[in-house]
């Protein structure tokens, strides 16, 4: 997270950390313009992260206004502090339905 506010503060943005009770992390402002960030940061090669039904639902009524930063290949110490990645940056980020696979589903089990 720190990194994502770092780079769009160095942008110009005025950032508002939203994670705690929105469906993005970041909602960055800078004059008229508005982009919400979706952080991911991952010890793999990142050519992979999960997103929530939320986020995915959020990205897909905000076309144009979605940003998908990922730092990947970050390492973690001995006592689980991270440290290093690479970032990238995927801007506009539009939620491609083909580029989702459904991992789990929630089943409503039938009542008695």
């Amino acid at each position: 997270m720190k990194a994502a506010r770092d780079y769009f503060e160095s942008q110009s943005y005025e950032v508002a950390d939203d994670s705690k009770n929105c469906p993005y992390d970041f909602k960055c402002v800078r004059g008229d313009e508005v982009l919400y960030v979706e952080v991911k940061a991952t010890q793999t090669d990142g050519s992979q992260v999960i997103l929530t039904n939320g986020e995915v639902e959020f990205g897909r009524r905000n076309p144009g206004k979605m940003v998908m930063f990922i730092l990947y290949n970050i390492q973690l110490a001995t006592d689980g502090t991270p440290s290093g990645g690479i970032r990238r940056i995927i801007s506009p980020w539009s939620v491609d339905s083909s580029a989702l696979k459904p991992i789990s589903f929630l089943y409503n089990v039938p009542t008695f």
